[in-house]
């Protein structure tokens, strides 16, 4: 049983990678993989609302999910309501028999706000997070030419961000994100 959320906010379309194709690919290949395996999927869109709720366990619903998928655009608000997608499907795990024991799996391209007490209201059910990044190869080599690089944090020791990422915040993203930082201001 698995719990897809998948981004479609505006910055899924990227600046040279289109993060939504592959985000798209993955989950296609994913759904074409399970679908001979009798699997239970559940399925939303989120940006700055949620999408319907999307159920798939036989080969002609996964098939038809699959052309969803194939159509899904991007779009909606400047804020990417990532913690508020997660505690939907927690509620709907908790709420519906069938989904009892899913586990939600989230592709998205980056953060966005969380609720405090996420790993609480989670309990048992398992979050998993495929991060789609704007896959730049030439600005990340640019910040980050060798690995050691990346340890260190960079040039300046904040690892900078690509100037796309900047349309969400002025700040780089910490160099760890340790206890109570995933739910504080960028």
């Amino acid at each position: 049983k698995i719990y897809l959320l998948f981004d479609t906010s505006t910055s899924m379309n990227g600046e040279k990678f289109k993060k939504l194709y592959m985000a798209k690919a993955v989950a296609i290949e994913y759904l074409r993989r399970v679908s001979r395996e009798k699997p239970q999927i559940y399925f939303r869109t989120f940006h700055s609302e949620i999408g319907e709720l999307a159920k798939a366990s036989t080969r002609d619903e996964i098939h038809d999910l699959i052309e969803y998928v194939s159509q899904i655009k991007t779009g909606g608000g400047r804020i990417t309501y990532i913690g508020d997608a997660v505690v939907k499907a927690i509620e709907d795990s908790k709420s519906d028999p069938e989904l009892e024991q899913a586990e939600i799996l989230v592709m998205t391209d980056g953060f966005g706000p969380i609720p405090k007490d996420l790993k609480d209201q989670l309990g048992d059910i398992k979050l998993h997070v495929l991060l789609i990044p704007d896959l730049d190869i030439e600005k990340i080599l640019q910040l980050y030419p060798t690995r050691r690089a990346w340890e260190e944090g960079g040039p300046d020791g904040t690892r900078p961000m690509p100037a796309f990422w900047k349309y969400y915040s002025h700040k780089p993203p910490p160099m760890i994100l340790d206890g109570d930082d995933l739910s504080k201001e960028g």
